[in-house]
């Protein structure tokens, strides 16, 4: 490390210079290491002629050989006793145009992270070698273009709003405000075409891969052979291709989850952020961007239109358009002034005295006390509690009548807790602080946040005992209850488990279009994007649970998620019907979903977040601490507040520090977890103060505490 000179990240650097000049002997190199430093090696004489910006390559760091980017020249030797060279260039080619080099350089600069580390998430793992055989690709032309559906007058509006945009050739941020089967894909699509014929690129982002399957399928009907698919799911064979494709200007327009907003399109004129409210569109791990905001901030750079589309927007771009910064688009209207589908409320808490009323009732009809007549009564209690009987009534009718119903639990496996019902010993995970869930169909126990397994077990680790009880539900336990109430009917379950193989996800929307399956019961990945038009019936099994996560955007959270799923129901000719069961009937969340009333909700959440001085109308940016000692990451973090605490007091800048505290997930994967959270209005002032806490020098003893920057968080967990 002694030998390599350190700079700033990206200091020096010449953008958009295409080839090394003669008398730069020194190529500035982006290493994906935690350092926030470029470092400088030497251009041996033979890669003179053909080293270029962009390009990666290998060069020795430490003991260890690295894969870094170059980034730019200088003809001044580092102040070092020895400079290493570059050992060669690998693959041959620029990989990384100016455009995309100075986006990945302000994603490292705002999100407090290395650039060679955003370079090398940037980029699919199999574009660093080998050489892809070129396809040839259809141009696009008005006669190979299907004529489109006809708009409706709130589509019209919309959609020459962003042609005018684009026409402009000037950045210009559109939200894009549509009720759950308004027609926002239409909209999407028309100026995706406007792009197309034009001669520009275009940018299609999804939160997830499991919307994409859907879409993609519509994309390439509307422009059969132009849409390139960029995901991690995709094959790295494909994303190498259309990273390239895209690069070399052969592809024009790219469907992708949160990476393909480095995809190297050329002439971008369009980007479009489907469901930008989703947090999956921000990264949990360093670099720990935001792909909605990334988006943005591309657009801008290349003069294009960008537009944010959601049922449900996130607050932050609701408050963005209240302030002017973008252009409220509102579609409030289903398509075809189709009525929204009508939801009941059903209280749990009534759902659940009758269970009991019927199980006192049972054990008094059924005198036998025996274990197995016990265990029957049981199950039919539990079922009485998860069913409530309008549920059970309404999916019978659309059995009867040949109509779908899609069951919504944000909760995967078979029994949520298992407990020793000897000294109620409950299993946990060794690694984090949860229990275990039980699957069924596995017979193993798993912990969802690290992915450890454990089989089965026969006895209690504290008192040997051989009994065990299974409570709680998830997804698994529901199926195997809608098979022995629901006799003959199709059942499928969509959640991680079950989709777990490629294309299982896509086969599994395949067959509800196709309708060979009656009842789709899953967690998120049935609530967005997908649209069934013979689904009639929506049942959400408990409504609340989002609600009583610990984070300030909890609310946000449950309200988007049950108007998402409620969306699902009606898309077709057929009138939709939603069924929330719910403990808490008379929350507002559940309330204004359940009338479809954003506006009133965001009033409301609006106001309690400026009350109590959290985003929109302030920033934040969370210090993550982590070690295997607990003892160790308490002391580090409580240095690092006397630390910020006298750089606050020589600032002066209206920040305030929350924290440290254990985070409500204190430990995962065998680290402790702490967090201190930075909160004020000025946004680089907090990430300032957070670089500095990250640089500085650890007391000793605790050089084994981890520290990372998470700049506007979109979890409190």
């Amino acid at each position: 490390m002694s030998e390599a000179n350190f700079q700033t990240a990206g200091s020096g650097t010449p953008r958009g210079r295409a080839r090394v000049e003669p008398d730069a002997s020194y190529a500035e190199i982006a290493l994906p290491t935690a350092l926030r430093q470029v470092f400088t090696y030497a251009v041996p004489e033979e890669f003179r002629a053909e080293i270029q910006i962009g390009q990666r390559v290998m060069v020795r760091f430490g003991a260890q050989t690295l894969a870094g980017y170059v980034v730019g020249f200088t003809a001044k030797r580092p102040e070092v006793a020895r400079v290493r060279s570059i050992e060669r260039i690998h693959p041959p080619e620029v990989l990384f145009p100016p455009e995309i080099l100075d986006l990945t350089r302000w994603v490292a600069d705002y999100y407090i992270a290395s650039w060679g580390q955003v370079l090398e998430s940037a980029l699919p793992r199999t574009v660093r070698g080998g050489v892809v055989r070129e396809r040839k690709r259809k141009q696009l032309a008005a006669a190979e273009t299907p004529v489109p559906p006809s708009l409706f007058p709130q589509q019209q509006v919309a959609v020459e709003a962003i042609r005018a945009a684009l026409e402009r050739r000037a950045f210009t941020p559109f939200l894009l405000h549509g009720t759950t089967g308004s027609g926002k894909t239409e909209v999407y699509l028309e100026a995706v075409e406007a792009v197309l014929l034009s001669g520009g690129s275009a940018l299609y982002l999804v939160p997830e891969i499991a919307l994409g399957a859907q879409i993609l399928r519509r994309l390439e009907a509307r422009f059969p052979g132009q849409v390139g698919l960029y995901h991690s799911q995709a094959g790295e064979g494909n994303r190498r291709r259309v990273w390239r494709d895209a690069r070399e200007g052969r592809l024009r327009f790219v469907l992708g989850a949160r990476s393909a907003v480095f995809c190297p399109l050329v002439d971008l004129r369009l980007v479009i952020v489907d469901e930008e409210h989703e947090p999956a569109f921000k990264q949990d791990e360093t670099p720990r961007y935001h792909g909605r905001d990334t988006a943005v901030v591309r657009a801008r750079r290349s003069n294009a239109v960008v537009v944010l589309g959601s049922a449900t927007p996130s607050l932050e771009s609701l408050r963005n358009a209240q302030l002017g910064k973008y252009t409220l688009l509102s579609m409030p209207e289903r398509v075809d002034s189709r009525p929204p589908a009508r939801v009941t409320l059903v209280d749990l808490g009534e759902v659940h005295r009758q269970a009991q009323e019927r199980k006192v009732a049972r054990a008094d009809q059924d005198p036998d006390d025996g274990p197995e007549a016990r265990a029957r009564r049981q199950e039919d209690a539990w079922v009485d509690r998860v069913f409530s009987d309008l549920l059970r009534e309404k999916i019978l009718d659309r059995l009867a009548r040949g109509e779908q119903t899609i069951l919504f639990l944000n909760r995967r496996g078979h029994s949520t807790v298992v407990q020793c019902a000897d000294c109620g010993h409950t299993l946990q995970c060794t690694q984090c602080d949860v229990v275990l869930t039980f699957h069924k169909g596995e017979n193993a126990l798993k912990c969802h946040y690290c992915g450890a397994v454990r089989k089965h077990v026969d006895a209690c680790e504290i008192c040997s005992g051989h009994r065990f009880f299974f409570g709680g539900f998830g997804t698994q336990r529901v199926e195997e209850a809608l098979g022995r109430n629901f006799p003959g009917v199709r059942v499928a379950r969509m959640d991680q488990d079950a989709t777990r193989k490629k294309g299982a996800h896509d086969a599994l929307i395949q067959a509800m279009e196709r309708r060979e399956i009656d009842l789709l019961l899953g967690t998120q990945m049935v609530a967005k994007g997908l649209h069934f038009p013979n689904v009639t019936l929506v049942g959400v099994l408990q409504a609340d649970r989002e609600m009583l996560m610990p984070d300030f955007r909890a609310q946000e959270r449950a309200f988007q998620l049950l108007t998402q799923v409620a969306g699902r129901s009606g898309r077709g000719a057929m009138a939709g019907e939603v069924i929330f069961q719910t403990l808490m009937p008379d929350h507002y969340a559940v309330a204004c979903a359940a009338t479809a009333d954003f506006e009133g909700f965001a009033a409301r959440e609006l106001a309690v977040r400026e009350l109590f001085r959290y985003p929109p109308f302030t920033r934040m940016v969370h210090l993550l601490l982590d070690g295997p000692v607990e003892e160790n990451v308490r002391r580090r973090s409580d240095d690092l507040r006397d630390f910020l605490l006298t750089r606050l007091g020589e600032q002066r800048g209206g920040v305030r520090i929350l924290g440290p505290a254990p985070m409500p997930l204190s430990r995962l994967k065998g680290q402790y977890r702490w967090v201190m959270t930075l909160k004020g209005r000025n946004s680089d002032l907090l990430r300032q103060l957070a670089t500095e806490a990250l640089e500085a020098k650890p007391p000793r003893g605790l050089s084994g505490v981890r520290i990372q920057a998470d700049v506007d968080p979109v979890s409190m967990i």
